[in-house]
């Protein structure tokens, strides 16, 4: 009997010996492996059987027997085969973009061109309640060209030309129908620097009158922007940037602007046009930051015996009254604080109107009139909460424009969201000043909650109490997306005095095979509406008696699209209404129904079919051509950008239903235009450190010479010094000429530091220091650089 273990039965497997021999046979080998496969596969030169000369030797432990076991093991598995691996399994749609496509071309300055030559024919009828609107029931017939160009200038801004020139029917009260050629042109400068941070806007021909930016930023007052036929200019100051800036959008601190012309009407809906009221109108204003949380701003108006727009656009009578024509003056104030979290702003507006001519003006009774809110918001993290109040007197107008006169009240909005939910809520209150306008109140909520990454569901609803009679309204709805694409499901109801409205809604994006052509997208609507109406009757024998009755309506909407082929695609939308009123969710509240058929249908009136269709197609890299057909009806009451001098801060109010389901506006129109655009060019690049987020550049020019009389000035007859490198913000550097000249172009404007490397100047000269001659110290020199001009530097050097 041997001893150790060696008694085992002859041909049994002898166990592994754990020594540290043996578990460095093992780790051997398996570092040989992967090299010993490598070598198997390496192909060889054709021709010869030994292996290349440039392999790798093999490692020294390689030659180490392997243990019994490593033997026995099975061969490694081949590599499995390549296979391709697709994006969305290969489902993407083609790329349909034009192969024959050149690359951008950024040679040069900036610069851009688009020429339109259009034809239109616009088919309107006007009903408005009230009014006779024979003035806007015109049909007009256009074929014109527009153009719009730009170039970036190297120090002049950016120039601009946007032009019109069409003939046809003009459409309009008080204006020449008869087929002329008619044209609106406007001549434009931006960006244009006047140094230490001001730049220049300037517009000359038909304009808006410039709005500064607090008049802009106001939650329950709108102020117009009046057309004008003449000039205006705006200028910005911007503060001078330090080395913590990192604003990429910097705002101007101080604003001022100017626009003088004829007022007039902006129109047209593929070739704008411009209608002049006569008269003279003069916009100024200005804006600043008193310190870094106060602003203050002021804009002033005076409008002189212009002809009043809304006459113009409504008519007035038979034709035959004369359109009153308005004088007027009004100025706004503004104080607005911030701070970290916080925003509050005060302001005042007055205004003075006169109206002659005859007949009533639509924007105001003639006389003195003003106005004053308040607006706050403090936000917390994702909490906003917006609060104000508000005073406007009757017949308050801003230049020959109506806004919100005779009420005051206030209103709350509070917002707040997670990672899951959001909460908005409002209250608003308003009463008229007079006692002869609106009165009431109305509250909104909205809740939304996202369940998943693919659904979320949301309820909003909306509570109005006014003139003695409560309206209310609430919609819930779900998104979800599945394999068929992305769905919105809702169901609402509406409540007013007259009736009930239920409602319930399907809205589909729709998720389309690859199999049909490139960009094909898919839209679908469809709403049912139930509406009970409870109306209180008077019977002949002087009894009341409650008489019900019942409509259901049926609302579809389809949106589809496709690029069948390269540059080619087309886009349609038909809506179809079985409805004989308007919808209450746009009539009775603000609620939002999803931006679905309910919201294409809020101003729609009888049985209708609404049809949209626009085909383009690209003939080449730079000419389009644009096809489209519309046909619908909406309302008037915000035609021609004019404001709605009824409005009421809360919305249309229940009494106001039975005039706006006596109004409405009947549009067919067709547009065809073959249209070309080409842009190309690069951005302007500036030399030297900028310290103004806009600046202009000028150049840095002068001479490194010899200066043999010590006076520090270049006489006649002292040479240059050649070759030597003279530094620009330690950064930007240039060489001299034989003549020693040098010269920096595009240097930004403001100070910039100097400094040479003169190396190259012949002995025994040196640099003389800027403070004085024989300082040997280094040369640094600070020299101020303006806008458009050239800034000479001449530097000496002195005998040693």
């Amino acid at each position: 009997m041997s001893k150790g273990g060696d008694d085992q039965p002859q041909g049994a497997p002898r166990p592994a010996r754990c020594d540290a021999g043996s578990l460095l046979a093992v780790a051997g080998a398996l570092l040989a492996v992967p090299q010993a496969a490598t070598a198997q596969t390496a192909p060889h030169p054709a021709g010869t059987d030994d292996p290349p000369s440039d392999r790798k030797a093999e490692p020294a432990h390689a030659s180490i027997p392997e243990p019994a076991f490593a033997k026995d093991a099975p061969a490694p598995a081949e590599p499995a085969g390549y296979s391709d691996r697709l994006i969305s399994d290969g489902k993407l749609a083609p790329d349909t973009s034009r192969s024959d496509e050149p690359a951008h071309n950024r040679s040069g300055r900036i610069r851009s061109i688009v020429a339109e030559l259009g034809g239109t024919l616009i088919s309107p009828r006007t009903r408005i309640n009230g009014v006779t609107s024979s003035g806007s029931d015109q049909v007009q017939r256009e074929i014109g060209l527009s153009l719009s160009g730009r170039y970036q200038t190297d120090n002049w801004g950016m120039l601009g030309i946007d032009g019109e020139l069409w003939r046809g029917t003009a459409g309009r009260s008080g204006t020449n129908s008869s087929r002329r050629l008619q044209g609106t042109l406007a001549l434009s400068d931006r960006r244009l620097a006047l140094g230490r941070g001001w730049l220049a806007d300037t517009t000359l021909g038909t304009l808006s009158a410039p709005v500064l930016t607090l008049m802009s930023q106001q939650p329950r007052f709108y102020t117009p922007s009046l057309p004008l036929l003449g000039g205006g200019v705006v200028l910005n100051r911007y503060r001078a940037l330090t080395p913590s800036d990192a604003d990429e959008n910097p705002k101007p601190v101080s604003t001022v602007n100017l626009a003088i012309g004829q007022p007039g009407l902006f129109g047209g809906l593929r070739l704008g046009n411009f209608t002049g009221l006569g008269g003279l109108a003069i916009s100024a204003g200005a804006q600043s930051e008193l310190s870094g949380r106060l602003t203050a701003a002021f804009q002033g108006i005076a409008v002189e015996n212009t002809r009043d727009p809304y006459g113009v656009v409504f008519g007035t009578g038979d034709g035959t009254t004369a359109v009153p024509r308005v004088t007027s003056r009004g100025g706004i104030a503004s104080l607005a604080w911030r701070a970290p979290g916080w925003r509050l702003q005060a302001n005042a507006i007055v205004s003075s109107v006169r109206s002659t001519g005859g007949s009533a003006s639509f924007i105001a009774s003639s006389g003195l009139a003003a106005g004053a809110w308040i607006d706050g918001s403090h936000r917390s993290g994702r909490t906003t909460q917006t609060a104000g109040f508000y005073y406007f007197a009757p017949d308050l107008a801003w230049g020959n424009a109506a806004v919100i006169n005779n009420v005051w009240g206030g209103y709350y909005r509070y917002s707040t969201s997670s990672q899951r939910w959001r909460w908005t809520g409002t209250i608003d209150a308003v009463r008229s000043v007079n006692r002869r306008g609106t009165d009431g109140a109305l509250a909104t909520a909205d809740v939304r909650r996202q369940l998943t990454f693919t659904t979320d569901v949301g309820v909003n609803a909306a509570l109005r109490a006014s003139q003695g009679r409560v309206t209310a309204q609430a919609l819930g709805y779900v998104d979800f997306s599945t394999r068929f694409g992305t769905t919105r499901a809702e169901a609402g109801w509406s409540h007013v005095p007259t009736y009930d409205l239920y409602r319930v809604a399907w809205n589909q994006t729709w998720s389309l095979p690859p199999s049909l052509p490139a960009g094909a997208r898919l839209t679908t609507q469809i709403a049912f509406d139930h509406r009970r109406e409870s109306e209180l009757v008077a019977t002949t024998t002087a009894s009341a008696g409650s008489a019900h009755s019942h409509s259901n309506a049926v609302s579809i909407g389809v949106n589809a699209g496709a690029n069948p082929f390269a540059g080619v695609g087309f886009d349609a939308s038909v809506v179809y209404s079985t409805s004989a009123t308007a919808l209450s969710s746009s009539v009775y509240g603000p609620v939002d129904a999803g931006g679905g058929v309910l919201s294409m249908l809020s101003t729609q009136s009888g049985r209708t079919l609404t049809a949209n269709v626009t085909a383009s197609a690209r003939l080449s890299s730079k000419w389009t051509a644009i096809a489209s057909f519309i046909s619908t009806r909406s309302n008037t009451l915000n035609r021609y950008g004019l404001t709605d001098p009824s409005q009421s801060p809360i919305g249309t109010l229940p009494g106001d239903y039975d005039s706006r389901q006596k109004t409405s506006f009947r549009l067919v129109a067709g547009y065809l235009t073959l249209r070309y655009s080409m842009s190309a060019g690069s951005a302007h690049q500036t030399n030297g450190l900028r310290h103004y987020p806009f600046s202009g550049t000028g150049e840095l020019v002068g001479r490194v010479f010899l200066d043999a009389n010590g006076n520090h000035r270049r006489d006649p007859g002292e040479k240059g010094a050649a070759d030597i490198l003279v530094y620009m913000d330690g950064l930007y550097a240039v060489r001299t000429d034989e003549n020693g000249y040098y010269r920096f172009d595009s240097v930004a404007e403001g100070p910039h530091r100097i400094t040479l490397n003169a190396d190259a100047l012949p002995l025994p000269w040196s640099i003389a220091a800027p403070e004085g001659a024989g300082t040997q110290g280094t040369y640094l020199k600070t020299v101020d650089v303006g806008v458009r001009r050239t800034t000479e530097l001449d530097i000496a050097a002195e005998r040693e």
